[in-house]
């Protein structure tokens, strides 16, 4: 038996458009890569958009964020996404010492949520 895919709301997504998911491995962002996905390819009634990914490598989580970049390449490889893949030195390059370490997580949530919208620009449809 086939799963359902749940049905979403089109009112701001059409055919042609384009639309790039920040997907950090997580299981949100992972769910919802593979919810437009599903949609997208579905054979009657898809949704008709150029879907792509965008992570971002903080540098701050060493293996850990490796682990997460090398299981969303793969994830994006398996389902034919193409990748877009931003790597910056947060602790490195934006935050001198001395701070507190819980800033850090501060600036790179805010650095993603740029990075994100660098990538996305000119890929989601202003309709």
């Amino acid at each position: 038996m086939a799963s359902a895919i749940p049905t979403l709301n089109r009112e701001h997504i059409h055919p042609g458009d384009r639309i790039c998911a920040a997907v950090s491995g997580g299981a949100d962002s992972v769910a919802l890569l593979l919810l437009l996905h599903a949609a997208n390819a579905l054979p009657r009634n898809g949704l008709g958009v150029g879907l792509s990914a965008v992570h971002v490598h903080h540098g701050l989580r060493g293996e850990e964020a490796d682990a997460d970049l090398a299981f969303v390449e793969a994830l994006c490889l398996r389902l034919a996404v193409p990748l877009h893949v931003h790597r910056a030195s947060v602790p490195q390059r934006h935050w001198p010492a001395p701070r507190p370490r819980q800033g850090i997580w501060f600036f790179a949530r805010w650095h993603r949520a740029v990075t994100g919208a660098r990538s996305s620009a000119g890929a989601v449809s202003a309709r």
